[in-house]
């Protein structure tokens, strides 16, 4: 079961980071429907971490360390810290 979750988990990794794919929600709902564990679970979180904030803020977050831009890095973090309902906020606090 986990070799066949493998493509799901990496489209995953790739939502994290900020890389959406457009295909990608179509090839979770395909993969759902033969696992459960996607069906219940990894749509639902694609769909958070495809939500332009989220996106937008990990772009920040990326800007700001090759920038080297401490203040914004700090904005962000301080925002993360604040909203507790944001999606993976514990990987972006990291």
């Amino acid at each position: 079961r986990f070799a066949q979750r493998a493509p799901a988990i990496a489209i995953m990794e790739r939502l994290k980071h900020g890389k959406e794919a457009k295909d990608a929600m179509d090839e979770l709902k395909e993969m759902a429907k033969s696992d459960l564990l996607v069906r219940l679970d990894y749509t639902a979180f694609a769909k958070e971490l495809r939500k332009s904030s989220y996106t937008k803020t990990v772009k920040n977050i990326e800007k700001g360390i090759k920038d080297r831009n401490v203040e914004e890095l700090t904005k962000v973090y301080d925002d993360l810290l604040a909203d507790t309902e944001f999606p993976n906020r514990s990987m972006l606090l990291k």
